[in-house]
């Protein structure tokens, strides 16, 4: 799904009619299409059950989609470099993961560090 036109360029995570059925054959995203552009902080809103855990699921490469077309960076999904692209992506949970004690900055700084940033690259 790379391209050059300029449109799909501008955004750094495109979804289109994204798609994940489980086994029980009900789909928990049926045909979710958003695009998010370069520091944008994207959330969504919504009833349980409404698929939002799932497309952060399949956006982070913990679950697979079903179909649909998604690209990061101008990537597929499917061709997307974690080791190389997966530094300049995160995804703040509904809840502190790691230490329940931590501030939400000292929590971002320390995923900036995981994923490699230097303290100069990580401020915020």
């Amino acid at each position: 799904m790379e391209s050059d036109n300029s449109e799909n360029n501008k955004f750094m995570v495109k979804t289109k009619r994204l798609q994940k059925v489980y086994n029980t054959g009900y789909p928990a995203v049926a045909g979710t299409s958003f695009g998010i552009q370069k520091n944008e902080v994207v959330g969504l809103l919504g009833p349980n059950g409404a698929g939002k855990s799932t497309t952060f699921s399949v956006l982070t490469m913990d679950i697979p989609k079903s179909s649909g077309e998604v690209t990061v960076m101008n990537r597929r999904l499917e061709d997307f470099d974690t080791q190389i692209q997966g530094k300049h992506l995160g995804l703040a949970a509904q809840s502190n993961v790691i230490w329940e004690n931590m501030t939400v900055d000292e929590h971002l700084n320390f995923i900036a560090r995981v994923k490699g940033l230097n303290p100069a690259e990580a401020e915020f």
